[in-house]
């Protein structure tokens, strides 16, 4: 039950022509009053940022969460991170990205990558396939205490991107 939100952010974007480089930056902030009557939550307040480089036919960046997920003691942070790098070519897209969050709130954490290609096959078709991993490291309740379980899952995609 948030209420009175207020939120910002900042960015920034240059293009370095003699450097053939592009830089995007960007900070955000969030912040909101809580009317819950559920003891433990309080006021609710979040701040993220990137980072994002592009040259020639690579783009690289990382980007950065964290939230108190509206606990009031303090201790029910959450926090991800996430990276990655692609190259653009004439008819190719190969990339690889990663993250990891942690939610002390829940008691959870995971971490997942990526790594694909794409080939364009005409103006209007690109087909294109991936692996993926995920895992997560979940909480499991036994009786008075608290055990963890590791949850994962991996697969392939398969994309095709249809454009008029």
């Amino acid at each position: 039950e948030l209420e009175d939100v207020w939120e910002g952010a900042a960015s920034f974007a240059r293009q370095f022509a003699q450097q053939d480089l592009r830089v995007r930056v960007a900070v955000t902030y969030v912040t909101a009053s809580s009317s819950s009557a559920l003891t433990g939550f309080g006021d609710y307040e979040a701040w993220g940022a990137g980072l994002e480089l592009e040259k020639g036919g690579w783009t690289g960046g990382v980007r950065w969460l964290s939230s108190n997920n509206a606990w009031d003691s303090g201790n029910g942070d959450y926090e991800a991170w996430e990276a990655g790098i692609v190259h653009q070519g004439e008819k190719w897209r190969f990339g690889i990205e990663g993250g990891w969050s942690e939610d002390r709130l829940t008691w959870t954490e995971g971490v997942s990558w990526l790594v694909g290609a794409s080939r364009k096959i005409n103006e209007n078709i690109d087909l294109g396939v991936a692996w993926t991993s995920a895992e997560a490291d979940l909480p499991v309740l036994s009786g008075p205490s608290v055990s963890h379980t590791n949850a994962s899952n991996d697969g392939l995609v398969l994309e095709l991107t249809v454009r008029n």
